[in-house]
């Protein structure tokens, strides 16, 4: 999940606005992370991969970055921690091998709230920013402008 066309983020809004909700067959695992981490995923994807053939994916979605960056190497920028993965990848076998192809599983930890914003400022309308810089009219203010994904 990277940007807000992906199927990952769409699924996650539906069940952020309360439409939809997490797969309830993915419930005790959710609720199982929250116990162990202190973290709730806001939705679960299980998926494949296409690397070497069709490798199983387990992408976690959190609400909010400081979720999913529970899940990171503290001493490695960008990192997934290796030992939380495993220790995923086990409960989910334990879980849900008779369901779903757990070989060579590998884990994702995403959120939600910067695609959703992204999302939010590339609605922002070139004429409402104009509007805006005319609302304001102060000398001292340099220039509001689109810079990447944010509005600065």
């Amino acid at each position: 999940m990277i940007v807000p066309s992906d199927k990952e983020y769409i699924a996650t809004k539906l069940i952020k606005q309360g439409k939809k909700s997490i797969l309830e067959e993915f419930l005790p695992l959710a609720n199982w992370i929250n116990e162990v981490f202190g973290a709730s995923p806001l939705n679960i994807v299980y998926d494949a991969i296409s690397v070497a053939g069709c490798q199983p994916r387990l992408e976690l979605i959190f609400e909010f970055r400081k979720g999913a960056d529970l899940f990171r190497d503290k001493n490695i920028t960008g990192n997934f921690d290796a030992k939380k993965q495993k220790v995923i990848v086990e409960q989910f076998t334990k879980l849900y091998s008779q369901d779903y192809d757990t070989n060579k599983l590998f884990v994702i930890f995403t959120a939600f709230e910067p695609i959703a914003k992204d999302e939010a400022i590339a609605n922002i309308r070139d004429d409402e920013i104009q509007e805006l810089k005319k609302q304001i009219a102060r000398k001292d203010l340099w220039e509001i402008s689109r810079c990447f994904s944010s509005v600065t």
